[in-house]
């Protein structure tokens, strides 16, 4: 059965650099574990060990001879990181990590981050990142409608944005 997450959480993040996850996507996480890695526009992406073997099973067609893959292999692999999360429910996540998603901790405040259900996957943005993303419903539905109809990346709907 596939996992799905849903919903928009904002959660501080502590001084250890550790954010809650929500109750109901621990609850579909059975082994404990999420992976995050960079993504483009200042997010991060965080899936599961499933969507992390779907992959996988993508990537490893990939020709162990084709060196330009392989190098791209290789730095794919070296961003992704494995996070547990603990008894409370939290994950801690590298300062490379936020540095990247442009996540500033404050020395004596937690820093507020968005956890965002992107249905296959979690997004973890900064507040202010987040704020920039939000697009109006009609630019989110022609985007789905686009992939379900087989014309996916056919427009930008973030060209679109201003319109």
């Amino acid at each position: 059965m596939a996992l799905f997450f849903t919903g928009e959480f904002v959660y501080a993040l502590d001084s250890q650099r550790r954010v809650a996850v929500p109750k109901e996507w621990r609850e579909k996480e059975s082994e404990g574990v999420f992976y995050i890695m960079p993504d483009r526009g200042h997010r991060l992406q965080m899936f599961t060990p499933a969507y992390l073997s779907d992959m996988y099973a993508k990537l490893s067609k990939m020709s162990f001879a084709n060196s330009a893959e392989m190098s791209a292999l290789g730095q794919l692999g070296s961003k992704i990181k494995e996070c547990r999360y603990d008894k409370q429910g939290r994950i801690a996540i590298p300062e490379w990590l936020l540095e990247h998603a442009q996540i500033k901790r404050g020395a004596s405040v937690d820093t507020e981050i968005i956890l965002v259900g992107a249905i296959a996957m979690v997004h973890i943005w900064s507040k202010e990142n987040w704020a920039k993303q939000c697009l109006p419903p009609d630019v989110v539905l022609d985007s789905i409608d686009n992939v379900i109809k087989g014309s996916a990346g056919s427009s930008d709907p973030l060209a679109r944005k201003g319109s």
